[in-house]
């Protein structure tokens, strides 16, 4: 059971947060380490500290699209559009 989130693991996050698309395959190969590590680290319960800060991540990365789009649709309304 992990305590801390590994540089590998801090890199899957990055990329499986990116928007970018990329395959679990494509994320293990970059990292170094199996698809199965990458499903376990995603799915086990023995890596709640990982599935956190992933769920923590998305979580601001979308709180942070959604203030973008709201700021957006403020200013055409105030151009009048």
């Amino acid at each position: 059971m992990a305590r801390t989130i590994t540089t590998k693991q801090r890199a899957a996050l990055e990329m499986l947060t990116s928007g970018k698309g990329y395959t679990f395959k494509e994320i293990a190969e970059t990292v170094g380490v199996n698809v199965k590590t990458l499903y376990d680290w995603r799915n086990n319960p023995d890596y709640t500290l990982f599935q956190d800060e992933l769920k923590r991540i998305n979580d601001a990365r979308w709180q942070a699209a959604e203030d973008a789009a709201r700021e957006g649709a403020i200013n055409l309304c105030r151009e009048g559009n």
